[in-house]
């Protein structure tokens, strides 16, 4: 509520706001504006009421504005990736937004190491800070889970790949277990065991992959066969 004035005569009216720590010094005529927003810190108003025979008076007063809403900070999601061995990740920071203004977030990793070491298997969880101008601060986290790729199996033959019709050989896979055959490029539909019999005619490539649960290692070497 401004500060109300009475004279014989009719009087103006000026307000002066200064705030050093926003760098206001601005006088304004009649009253302040409709809508005007005071920043944060301390806004030392005067008002100064001059009648029409120039005798002046002031009151002066303090209007403290305290930022104390913490910043929003929004993670991107978790990620998650299949490595043989701990490997490197580019992170993309949060997004963060406040009503006075932001700092660069800062991240934290729960082993200690710095944000573009690499990343071990297993799990490492992301806490991501963000203070804003006036120490005001939120945190979120992320989490980085590395599965273990299953390592490259190897496949050999249990005899000739080179035959004719009517004969066979065993293929067989160093995985005991999560295997799937390919012939030419193309999985074979239930071809999961750890050995895979050949006796299709013509000359084709054969190789195995290995998965285990959401990871699939690399493709193995692979074995010609011809059958004539």
């Amino acid at each position: 509520t401004p500060p109300g004035a009475t004279d014989c005569s009719p009087f103006t009216v000026s307000i002066h706001v200064v705030n050093p720590f926003a760098g206001i010094n601005v006088t304004y005529p009649d009253a302040l504006p409709s809508g005007l927003h005071l920043p944060v810190g301390t806004n030392h108003l005067t008002y100064t009421f001059t009648d029409s025979y120039s005798n002046i008076n002031t009151c002066s007063f303090d209007i403290v504005v305290i930022d104390n809403t913490p910043p929003t900070i929004d993670c991107s999601g978790d990620i998650t990736i299949c490595s043989a061995a701990p490997t490197g990740i580019t992170l993309t920071p949060p997004a963060v937004t406040d009503n006075c203004g932001v700092t660069t977030p800062e991240a934290f990793r729960s082993d200690g190491l710095d944000l573009t070491d690499p990343y071990p298997i297993g799990l490492t969880t992301i806490t991501w800070g963000e203070t804003d101008i006036h120490g005001n601060f939120a945190i979120c986290t992320q989490n980085v889970t590395v599965n273990p790729q299953p390592q490259t199996p190897v496949i050999g033959a249990n005899g000739p790949t080179t035959f004719c019709q009517g004969g066979s050989v065993t293929l067989s896979s160093s995985a005991s277990a999560g295997n799937q055959w390919y012939k030419d490029g193309i999985a074979i539909g239930g071809a999961t065991n750890q050995t895979y019999v050949v006796t299709d005619i013509g000359t084709h490539n054969y190789l195995v992959q290995v998965t285990t649960g959401d990871c699939v290692s690399n493709p193995s070497n692979f074995i010609t066969v011809t059958v004539n």
